[in-house]
Parts: structure tokens; C-alpha cells; sequence
């Protein structure tokens, strides 16, 4: 299994398992899914990430994450390491949309996840 789909695969597993019955407010408080610690160490793209998870509601959670996917989801990543924290957005909004009903845009978002790829090359 490729990095890339083990991420995605594992990403699934945390969301489905992540997954409560729908909110009635996006206001509700707002708990990522995955650690944002590690992030913040990680350069501009860690906090970027830090922020957005650290929203501490479901709303500005939204907001956030689509910032963060708008300015570092349309280039190729840095490497594995910012490819893993975009995947990790893309599931955490993908979450966040299956929780406030918005089923469709979630089911966009898990579909792009998987078309990240980073060429790796063994070091010697």
C-alpha cells in the first residue's frame, strides 16, 4: 500500500470512527480530530494548521480550514510532512460538512485527499 492511500485509509478510519450524529448549530464547540501539537513545529504550514484546529468553534472551524486548503491544497506539497497535514485538513473540513449535513462537499473533499502524491526517492 502506498503512502499516500495509507494516509487516506487511515484518515477515513479516524473520520468514520470521528463521525457523531449531526449538530443542530455549526456554533457548537469544536475538537480536531488529529493533534495539532506536533504541527506548530513545522514551519508556516504547521501554523497555519495549529490555527485552524485550535478554532474553538464548529463555524470558525469551517472558515478556517477553507483558508487553509485555498492557500497550501493547490500547489505540491514540500514533502511528506505537508502532505500529511493537508490530507489531515481535507478530512478534518470533510468531517466538519458530514457533521453539519453538507454531505456532498464532504464527499468532494475525501475524493481529492487521494490525489496528493509526493515522489519519494530512497536515500542512500
Amino acid at each position: 500500500m502506498s503512502v499516500p492511500r495509507l494516509f487516506v485509509a487511515a484518515g477515513l478510519a479516524g473520520l468514520i470512527l470521528g463521525c457523531a450524529p449531526k449538530h443542530d448549530s455549526p456554533a457548537e464547540s469544536y475538537q480536531p480530530l488529529f493533534s495539532a501539537s506536533p504541527a506548530k513545529s513545522m514551519g508556516l504550514v504547521g501554523a497555519s494548521y495549529a490555527k485552524a484546529a485550535g478554532s474553538t468553534s464548529a463555524k470558525e472551524a469551517i472558515e478556517r480550514w477553507q483558508a487553509f486548503l485555498a492557500e497550501y491544497a493547490n500547489g505540491e506539497p514540500g514533502d511528506l510532512t505537508e502532505l500529511t497535514l493537508i490530507h489531515q485538513a481535507h478530512f478534518e473540513l470533510a468531517r466538519l460538512y458530514y457533521l453539519s449535513g453538507r454531505t456532498s462537499e464532504a464527499d468532494k473533499l475525501i475524493r481529492k485527499a487521494d490525489e496528493y502524491t509526493v515522489e519519494a526517492t530512497p536515500s542512500r
